[in-house]
């Protein structure tokens, strides 16, 4: 039987899947598909609220990642 704990490390994961794809579909959409799929040293600034908004959520939730699983962690 999980723990708790794991449950929640596994629910993460999960979340961390959804934030990747919602920012992909949404700067997809906007941008180029050559812009999505290599790193370019110029990235184009993304003019949509959505695309933005994905793309803010999907870095704070990596930085905050690897605290939560430290906490997690025992």
């Amino acid at each position: 039987m999980s723990s708790i704990e794991l449950i929640c490390l596994e629910l993460s994961v999960l979340l961390f899947i959804a934030h990747v794809v919602c920012q992909a579909v949404l700067s997809q959409g906007e941008f180029a598909r050559r812009f999505c799929s290599v790193r370019a040293t110029n990235e184009p600034e993304a003019k949509g609220v959505a695309v933005g908004r994905a793309t803010r959520a999907l870095n704070n939730f990596v930085e905050n990642y690897g605290a939560f699983v430290a906490m997690d962690w025992r």
